[in-house]
C-alpha cells in the first residue's frame, strides 16, 4: 500500500517540504530529503492512528506509481490492520463488541489497530474472523518481478 507524496526543495532555506497527497494534514519538513521523508511517514502514521480512533473512513490510494522517493509505502503488518479496521466498519461492529467476541482485553483491542504496534499475525487474523473475513497473501517471484523488491519499513513509533 503506497501513499503518494508531493515534496519541494527550497534552495534558499535549503529545507525539504512534503505532504501526502491522499490524507489530510500530513504534511513535513526537514533538512535533508532523508529527514523529510521519514518525519513525513511519522505524521502519516499519526493521522491515520487518529481516523482510526475517531472511526473515520481512510481514503486508501490505489496507484501512486513506481517512483519510491513519490510515495510512502507501508509495511503487510500495517497494511492488514487497515484492512481490519476497513471490515470493522464494513460490518459496523465497535471495538467493545470485537473485543467481546475475541475474548479479549480492550487494551488489546486498541492494539489491534494501533499501526505502529506490533501484534501477531495471527490474532489478527481472528479478529477478522469473527467479523467474517480472511485473510489471501499473494507470493510475488521478485526473479520475474524485481520492481517489487520492498525495503525496510519506513514508519516510526511517536
Amino acid at each position: 500500500m503506497r501513499f503518494p507524496i508531493n515534496t519541494h526543495h527550497d534552495k534558499k532555506q535549503d529545507k525539504w517540504s512534503g505532504s501526502c497527497t491522499t490524507i489530510r494534514n500530513v504534511t513535513a519538513v526537514g533538512d535533508t530529503f532523508e529527514e523529510m521523508k521519514k518525519n513525513l511517514t511519522a505524521e502519516l502514521y499519526s493521522q491515520l492512528n487518529q481516523s482510526i480512533d475517531r472511526r473515520a473512513k481512510i481514503n486508501i490510494p490505489t496507484n501512486a506509481g513506481d517512483d519510491p522517493d513519490r510515495y510512502i509505502e507501508l509495511p503487510f503488518r500495517a497494511i492488514i490492520k487497515l484492512k481490519l479496521y476497513e471490515a470493522l466498519l464494513k460490518r459496523n461492529i465497535s471495538r467493545t463488541t470485537l473485543g467481546v467476541r475475541m475474548a479479549i482485553k480492550p487494551t488489546q483491542v486498541d492494539q489491534l489497530f494501533d499501526l505502529t504496534h506490533w501484534t501477531r499475525t495471527s490474532t489478527i487474523e481472528a479478529a477478522l474472523q469473527v467479523m467474517g473475513f480472511s485473510v489471501n497473501v499473494e507470493l510475488i517471484d521478485l526473479d520475474t518481478n524485481p520492481e517489487l523488491v520492498f525495503g525496510e519499513p519506513e514508519y516510526v513509533k511517536s
